[in-house]
């Protein structure tokens, strides 16, 4: 196991395409901030608008997921990274900036943008031999339980300086990840090493 983890961590495309994956999805765990945050946006209780939220989430994920498969087919295995990265910055934006029931958009927005669990994982695997596969995605696996803690992060900021607080630091997170996407990960992922 040491040694394989030795492995994992000193291949650099695949440190930095899983830290990406960590981060991102730490990004996406202010969702829960989102919805309790609907009845100071809209004013109403964040229970009335439940339906509605989940509405809007998965039916935008349906129409973004067929457009990122295309999208794939149509460019390199970086591109839905980037694509589902920017939906979830304009999510996250779209929660600061509009109030009303327009802010109920964002949870379609932010919706499409949770399709970054498959493409972040997917990246990972390419950049992996063959053999060692399974045993990658079994790390990341296993380091992505790490970001069970981002709620009570985003608890934590938002009880200590309010909400907004949070969906600026969750801004920052994903803003930072779209730095290390764009100028470090290659747009089309190889093995270091043969099987």
């Amino acid at each position: 196991m040491i040694g394989g983890l030795r492995s994992f961590a000193g291949n650099r495309v695949l440190l930095i395409a899983c830290i990406a994956y960590l981060l991102v999805y730490a990004g996406n765990m202010v969702q829960v901030n989102m919805s309790i945050f609907a009845q100071q946006a809209i004013g109403e209780l964040s229970g009335e608008l439940a339906g509605y939220q989940l509405t809007l989430r998965f039916f935008f994920k349906i129409l973004c997921g067929f457009f990122l498969g295309w999208l794939l087919t149509r460019t390199n295995p970086k591109m839905p990274l980037l694509v589902t990265l920017g939906l979830q910055i304009v999510g996250v934006v779209w929660v600061l900036c509009v109030p009303g029931y327009w802010f109920l958009l964002a949870f379609g927005i932010n919706g499409a943008g949770e399709l970054f669990g498959v493409y972040y994982m997917n990246y990972p695997v390419q950049c992996s031999p063959k053999s060692q596969v399974r045993r990658n995605v079994g790390f990341l696996s296993l380091l992505s339980t790490v970001v069970g803690l981002a709620p009570v992060f985003y608890g934590f900021i938002s009880d200590t300086w309010g909400m907004r607080a949070s969906f600026y630091v969750a801004l920052m997170i994903l803003l930072g990840t779209a730095y290390l996407v764009v100028t470090q990960l290659p747009a089309t992922p190889r093995p270091t090493t043969t099987e």
